[in-house]
């Protein structure tokens, strides 16, 4: 990374198609709930500690995807894009209030917050320890660590105006400019690093598309488990995320890619100028492995694939 955008503060305003969302889960059980229905270790998050997580269906399959923050004594939140139109907040919710029986909890989405991501303010957490903090003038601080876009990452929390007086603060001492959601997705792209409604749907499971973070491997049984552990002492998911350097036409998310005998072996997820995602058969990984894609006819060349294990 060059020396001056180490030294500038970049910002990005939550605004279409990001929709972030703070879902508090709080009350005696909700320790107990959230680690029963959970991927995470629940357990073992301290007060100020977070984990990426997620809910899976039976097949293992995601239903919902999200960091799960330990905010106080009984008291939890889920923070993650809400989605086109609330779609992946709708999910959550259903998914949480499917799975409360007796247990003493309440879900609530927090009113009244809007959010401001941060990057290079400066983090000494590291890529697997996330931290959130209330701050003197009540805002929340979530840092997400490096691992998302390959460069430290907070989320802060707050009013707008309450947002406004710390990004004048910054001002003072370094130089601070707006990151635009493009260059952003080019962060994430050459991180190989999914994003909800794109990489992550209700058709993928975590290993598919390099969510071991979102996995513990430490705790008890959880909804779609079994599909888990099942897939990873067999060695590999059946299809897998990958970094793909495209030539030729711009390829479109969602479009299939195609071996040199035409058939279909994977989909386009996302686009970034010459670089882009997607999920390709296991059969079909091997750094340099050309392809195209099926519409747009764009050469394809593999550069990396996501971790699965």
């Amino acid at each position: 990374m060059a020396q001056d955008m180490i030294d500038q503060i970049q910002i990005y305003r939550p605004e279409a198609p990001i929709q972030w969302v703070w879902l508090k889960i709080s009350g005696p059980d909700a320790q107990d709930f959230l680690h029963r229905i959970t991927t995470a270790h629940v357990k073992i998050l301290q007060p100020g500690q977070g984990t990426d997580a997620c809910l899976l269906s039976a097949n293992g399959k995601i239903e919902a995807a999200f960091t799960l923050w330990n905010t106080a004594s009984a008291e939890y939140a889920m923070e993650f894009d809400a989605g086109v139109d609330g779609l992946w907040l709708t999910r959550t919710q259903q998914v949480l209030e499917r799975y409360i029986f007796a247990d003493k909890v309440a879900v609530e989405v927090a009113s009244g917050l809007s959010a401001l991501w941060v990057f290079n303010l400066g983090s000494e957490t590291s890529e697997n320890v996330l931290k959130t903090n209330l701050l003197p003038d009540g805002v929340r601080a979530c840092d997400h660590g490096r691992t998302q876009y390959g460069r430290p990452w907070t989320v802060f929390l707050g009013t707008q105006q309450q947002l406004l007086g710390l990004e004048n603060s910054w001002k003072e001492k370094r130089p601070v400019n707006e990151v635009p959601f493009e260059i952003l997705e080019r962060w994430r792209i050459e991180m190989v690093r999914p994003r909800l409604g794109m990489e992550i749907d209700e058709t993928v499971i975590p290993l598919e598309v390099g969510m071991l973070d979102s996995i513990s491997r430490t705790k008890g049984c959880y909804p779609g488990q079994e599909v888990i552990e099942r897939i990873s002492s067999q060695g590999s998911p059946p299809r897998r995320l990958v970094k793909l350097e495209c030539q030729g036409a711009l390829p479109k998310s969602g479009e299939l890619i195609l071996d040199s005998e035409g058939k279909e072996v994977g989909k386009i997820t996302s686009v970034s100028a010459n670089l882009c995602l997607g999920l390709l058969k296991k059969n079909f990984l091997e750094p340099g492995t050309r392809l195209r894609s099926a519409l747009t006819q764009a050469e394809l060349k593999i550069l990396q694939v996501a971790p699965d294990a």
